[in-house]
Protein backbone atom coordinates (compact mmCIF):
# COMPACT_ATOMS: atom_id res chain seq x y z
CA UNK A 1 0.00 0.00 0.00
CA UNK A 2 1.60 3.14 -1.45
CA UNK A 3 0.76 5.99 1.33
CA UNK A 4 1.21 9.97 0.96
CA UNK A 5 3.92 11.67 3.13
CA UNK A 6 1.59 12.99 5.07
CA UNK A 7 0.37 9.49 6.23
CA UNK A 8 3.60 8.07 6.33
CA UNK A 9 4.58 10.77 8.91
CA UNK A 10 1.14 10.53 10.93
CA UNK A 11 2.18 6.21 11.25
CA UNK A 12 6.19 7.16 12.02
CA UNK A 13 4.88 9.55 15.29
CA UNK A 14 2.61 6.35 16.11
CA UNK A 15 5.67 4.19 15.76
CA UNK A 16 7.78 6.49 17.81
CA UNK A 17 4.98 7.01 20.71
CA UNK A 18 4.33 3.02 20.89
CA UNK A 19 8.27 2.52 20.78
CA UNK A 20 9.24 5.05 23.75
CA UNK A 21 6.36 5.91 25.54
CA UNK A 22 6.23 2.71 28.06
CA UNK A 23 2.51 1.53 28.37
CA UNK A 24 1.59 -0.09 31.92
CA UNK A 25 0.92 -3.77 32.17
CA UNK A 26 -2.14 -5.21 30.49
CA UNK A 27 -3.98 -8.33 29.59
CA UNK A 28 -5.72 -6.67 26.57
CA UNK A 29 -3.82 -6.09 23.19
CA UNK A 30 -2.11 -2.79 22.43
CA UNK A 31 -5.13 -1.12 20.92
CA UNK A 32 -5.19 2.17 19.22
CA UNK A 33 -8.17 4.30 18.19
CA UNK A 34 -8.12 5.56 14.54
CA UNK A 35 -10.80 8.28 15.11
CA UNK A 36 -12.32 9.72 11.81
CA UNK A 37 -10.36 6.64 10.28
CA UNK A 38 -11.89 7.33 6.46
CA UNK A 39 -10.48 5.06 4.65
CA UNK A 40 -8.72 3.08 7.02
CA UNK A 41 -5.70 2.89 5.64
CA UNK A 42 -4.06 4.33 9.16
CA UNK A 43 -5.64 1.59 10.82
CA UNK A 44 -4.59 -1.40 8.25
CA UNK A 45 -1.04 -0.15 8.64
CA UNK A 46 -1.10 0.41 12.31
CA UNK A 47 -1.37 -3.51 12.58
CA UNK A 48 0.67 -4.42 9.83
CA UNK A 49 3.42 -2.11 10.94
CA UNK A 50 3.53 -3.77 14.13
CA UNK A 51 2.45 -0.72 16.51
CA UNK A 52 -1.02 -1.90 17.26
CA UNK A 53 -2.22 -5.04 18.25
CA UNK A 54 -5.83 -4.28 17.79
CA UNK A 55 -7.47 -0.92 16.46
CA UNK A 56 -11.00 0.54 16.74
CA UNK A 57 -11.67 2.14 13.81
CA UNK A 58 -14.49 5.15 14.06
CA UNK A 59 -15.85 7.38 11.77
CA UNK A 60 -18.96 9.47 11.89
CA UNK A 61 -20.64 8.43 8.86
CA UNK A 62 -21.58 5.08 7.25
CA UNK A 63 -19.89 5.94 4.36
CA UNK A 64 -16.29 6.10 4.96
CA UNK A 65 -16.63 3.64 7.34
CA UNK A 66 -17.82 1.44 4.79
CA UNK A 67 -14.84 1.85 2.69
CA UNK A 68 -12.83 1.19 5.45
CA UNK A 69 -14.67 -2.33 5.87
CA UNK A 70 -14.03 -3.37 2.29
CA UNK A 71 -10.29 -2.28 2.60
CA UNK A 72 -10.53 -4.23 6.22
CA UNK A 73 -11.45 -7.14 4.72
CA UNK A 74 -9.22 -7.12 1.44
CA UNK A 75 -6.58 -7.05 3.88
CA UNK A 76 -8.20 -9.85 6.22
CA UNK A 77 -7.53 -8.35 9.23
CA UNK A 78 -11.16 -8.60 10.03
CA UNK A 79 -10.52 -9.67 13.76
CA UNK A 80 -7.72 -7.26 14.92
CA UNK A 81 -9.87 -4.18 13.45
CA UNK A 82 -13.07 -2.67 14.53
CA UNK A 83 -14.97 -0.34 12.97
CA UNK A 84 -17.55 1.55 14.47
CA UNK A 85 -20.06 4.73 14.02
CA UNK A 86 -18.30 7.28 16.57
CA UNK A 87 -18.89 10.51 17.15
CA UNK A 88 -15.46 11.64 18.60
CA UNK A 89 -14.93 9.22 21.40
CA UNK A 90 -18.51 8.65 21.94
CA UNK A 91 -18.17 5.32 21.24
CA UNK A 92 -14.97 4.22 23.22
CA UNK A 93 -14.67 3.21 26.63
CA UNK A 94 -12.49 4.65 29.18
CA UNK A 95 -9.21 1.81 29.05
CA UNK A 96 -10.26 0.43 26.10
CA UNK A 97 -7.70 2.27 24.03
CA UNK A 98 -3.96 2.74 24.59
CA UNK A 99 -3.54 5.07 22.35
CA UNK A 100 -5.16 7.43 19.76
CA UNK A 101 -5.01 8.88 16.09
CA UNK A 102 -6.83 11.59 14.99
CA UNK A 103 -6.23 13.48 11.49
CA UNK A 104 -7.30 15.09 8.81
CA UNK A 105 -10.03 17.58 10.29
CA UNK A 106 -9.88 21.30 11.16
CA UNK A 107 -8.36 22.53 14.72
CA UNK A 108 -11.51 23.79 16.45
CA UNK A 109 -13.26 20.27 15.53
CA UNK A 110 -10.25 18.67 16.66
CA UNK A 111 -10.31 20.58 19.88
CA UNK A 112 -14.35 19.73 20.33
CA UNK A 113 -13.40 16.02 19.81
CA UNK A 114 -10.40 16.20 22.60
CA UNK A 115 -12.46 17.79 24.72
CA UNK A 116 -15.46 15.65 24.73
CA UNK A 117 -13.25 12.67 25.24
CA UNK A 118 -11.53 13.26 28.57
CA UNK A 119 -12.42 10.62 30.15
CA UNK A 120 -10.57 8.47 27.58
CA UNK A 121 -7.58 10.11 26.54
CA UNK A 122 -6.52 10.83 30.36
CA UNK A 123 -6.11 6.93 30.73
CA UNK A 124 -4.03 6.64 27.02
CA UNK A 125 -0.03 6.75 26.88
CA UNK A 126 -0.19 8.98 23.38
CA UNK A 127 -2.17 10.81 20.63
CA UNK A 128 -1.01 11.44 17.32
CA UNK A 129 -2.99 14.57 15.98
CA UNK A 130 -2.38 16.33 12.49
CA UNK A 131 -5.23 19.57 12.62
CA UNK A 132 -5.96 21.13 9.40
CA UNK A 133 -6.33 24.15 10.32
CA UNK A 134 -5.90 27.18 13.59
CA UNK A 135 -2.83 25.78 14.27
CA UNK A 136 -1.47 28.23 16.70
CA UNK A 137 -5.26 28.25 18.39
CA UNK A 138 -4.82 24.64 18.30
CA UNK A 139 -1.16 24.27 19.84
CA UNK A 140 -2.50 27.15 22.78
CA UNK A 141 -5.50 24.53 23.55
CA UNK A 142 -2.84 21.71 23.98
CA UNK A 143 -0.63 23.56 25.93
CA UNK A 144 -3.54 25.15 28.51
CA UNK A 145 -4.86 21.24 28.59
CA UNK A 146 -1.47 19.75 29.95
CA UNK A 147 -0.71 17.80 27.23
CA UNK A 148 3.09 17.44 26.29
CA UNK A 149 4.58 17.37 22.90
CA UNK A 150 6.79 14.80 22.70
CA UNK A 151 8.07 15.56 19.00
CA UNK A 152 6.18 17.67 15.89
CA UNK A 153 7.17 17.54 11.93
CA UNK A 154 6.53 19.90 9.42
CA UNK A 155 6.25 18.43 5.78
CA UNK A 156 4.98 19.44 2.68
CA UNK A 157 2.71 17.37 0.93
CA UNK A 158 0.91 17.87 -2.81
CA UNK A 159 1.26 21.51 -2.03
CA UNK A 160 -0.15 21.67 1.18
CA UNK A 161 1.70 22.33 4.93
CA UNK A 162 1.37 19.79 7.14
CA UNK A 163 2.33 19.63 11.20
CA UNK A 164 1.50 16.64 12.98
CA UNK A 165 2.47 15.93 16.20
CA UNK A 166 3.18 13.26 19.00
CA UNK A 167 1.67 14.25 22.32
CA UNK A 168 0.99 12.70 25.85
CA UNK A 169 -1.75 13.78 27.86
CA UNK A 170 -1.43 15.76 31.32
CA UNK A 171 0.58 13.89 34.59
CA UNK A 172 2.58 11.66 32.29
CA UNK A 173 6.47 10.85 33.56
CA UNK A 174 7.01 13.28 29.89
CA UNK A 175 5.41 16.22 31.27
CA UNK A 176 8.46 18.10 31.80
CA UNK A 177 9.95 17.99 28.33
CA UNK A 178 7.23 21.20 26.91
CA UNK A 179 8.57 23.14 29.86
CA UNK A 180 12.56 22.34 29.09
CA UNK A 181 11.81 23.28 25.16
CA UNK A 182 10.16 26.85 26.65
CA UNK A 183 12.68 27.10 28.67
CA UNK A 184 15.24 26.70 25.66
CA UNK A 185 13.50 29.04 22.97
CA UNK A 186 13.23 31.90 25.91
CA UNK A 187 16.96 31.10 26.67
CA UNK A 188 18.05 31.83 22.95
CA UNK A 189 15.63 34.67 22.52
CA UNK A 190 17.12 36.46 25.45
CA UNK A 191 20.02 36.68 23.60
CA UNK A 192 18.68 38.95 21.26
CA UNK A 193 18.57 42.58 22.71
CA UNK A 194 15.96 44.14 22.23
CA UNK A 195 13.86 41.23 23.81
CA UNK A 196 15.91 40.81 26.80
CA UNK A 197 13.13 41.84 29.27
CA UNK A 198 10.43 40.29 26.52
CA UNK A 199 11.79 36.46 25.74
CA UNK A 200 9.52 34.29 27.86
CA UNK A 201 6.58 36.11 26.43
CA UNK A 202 7.94 35.88 22.77
CA UNK A 203 8.80 32.57 23.90
CA UNK A 204 5.37 31.65 24.55
CA UNK A 205 3.73 33.60 21.24
CA UNK A 206 6.06 31.60 18.69
CA UNK A 207 5.66 28.10 20.75
CA UNK A 208 1.90 28.54 20.12
CA UNK A 209 2.39 29.78 16.43
CA UNK A 210 5.02 27.71 15.57
CA UNK A 211 5.88 25.65 17.79
CA UNK A 212 8.77 25.27 19.98
CA UNK A 213 9.79 21.66 19.10
CA UNK A 214 9.62 22.60 15.62
CA UNK A 215 12.13 25.52 15.88
CA UNK A 216 14.34 23.81 18.34
CA UNK A 217 14.86 20.69 16.70
CA UNK A 218 13.49 20.93 13.29
CA UNK A 219 13.88 22.47 9.92
CA UNK A 220 11.57 24.81 9.33
CA UNK A 221 13.10 27.20 7.55
CA UNK A 222 11.61 26.52 3.80
CA UNK A 223 8.12 26.69 5.85
CA UNK A 224 8.91 30.09 6.63
CA UNK A 225 10.33 31.74 4.20
CA UNK A 226 7.11 30.57 1.83
CA UNK A 227 5.13 32.11 4.88
CA UNK A 228 6.87 35.06 4.53
CA UNK A 229 6.57 35.29 0.83
CA UNK A 230 2.81 34.45 1.16
CA UNK A 231 2.10 37.20 3.65
CA UNK A 232 4.05 39.84 1.37
CA UNK A 233 2.25 39.11 -1.73
CA UNK A 234 -1.12 39.18 -0.05
CA UNK A 235 -0.24 42.81 1.77
CA UNK A 236 0.73 44.09 -1.76
CA UNK A 237 -2.59 43.27 -2.62
CA UNK A 238 -4.50 44.39 -0.21
CA UNK A 239 -2.94 47.80 -0.04
CA UNK A 240 -3.73 47.89 -3.76
CA UNK A 241 -7.57 48.06 -3.06
CA UNK A 242 -9.70 50.99 -3.49
CA UNK A 243 -10.13 50.92 0.30
CA UNK A 244 -7.43 49.68 2.57
CA UNK A 245 -8.41 47.48 4.79
CA UNK A 246 -6.27 48.88 7.92
CA UNK A 247 -7.13 46.12 10.35
CA UNK A 248 -6.15 43.20 7.57
CA UNK A 249 -2.94 45.10 6.92
CA UNK A 250 -2.18 45.32 10.77
CA UNK A 251 -2.87 41.61 11.50
CA UNK A 252 -0.58 40.67 8.62
CA UNK A 253 2.16 43.33 9.48
CA UNK A 254 2.28 41.13 13.80
CA UNK A 255 2.36 37.79 11.62
CA UNK A 256 4.88 38.95 9.47
CA UNK A 257 7.15 40.03 12.96
CA UNK A 258 6.86 37.20 14.23
CA UNK A 259 7.86 34.76 11.07
CA UNK A 260 10.81 37.12 11.39
CA UNK A 261 11.39 36.38 14.62
CA UNK A 262 11.34 32.55 13.92
CA UNK A 263 13.13 32.86 11.27
CA UNK A 264 16.05 34.59 13.96
CA UNK A 265 15.39 31.20 16.30
CA UNK A 266 16.48 29.31 13.77
CA UNK A 267 19.67 31.14 12.49
CA UNK A 268 20.79 31.32 16.11
CA UNK A 269 19.83 27.56 16.54
CA UNK A 270 22.44 27.08 13.16
CA UNK A 271 25.04 29.14 14.38
CA UNK A 272 24.90 27.04 17.96
CA UNK A 273 25.09 24.03 16.75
Amino acid sequence: MTLSDRLETILQLAAAGQGNISAPASDRPFTVADIGCDHGFISIELIKRGIAERVIAADLREGPLQRAKEHIREEELEARIETRISNGFAGVQPGECDACVIAGMGGALMEEILTGGMDVISRMQFLVLQPQSELMHFRAFLREQGFTLIRGEVLKDEGKWYFPMLVVPAERDVKEKGVRDLQALTRLLSGIPDLQDAAGAAALELSDRYGADLLLWHDAGAYLAEEEESLRKLREELEGLPNRPEVRLSEIDQKRKWNALARVVTELRAADA
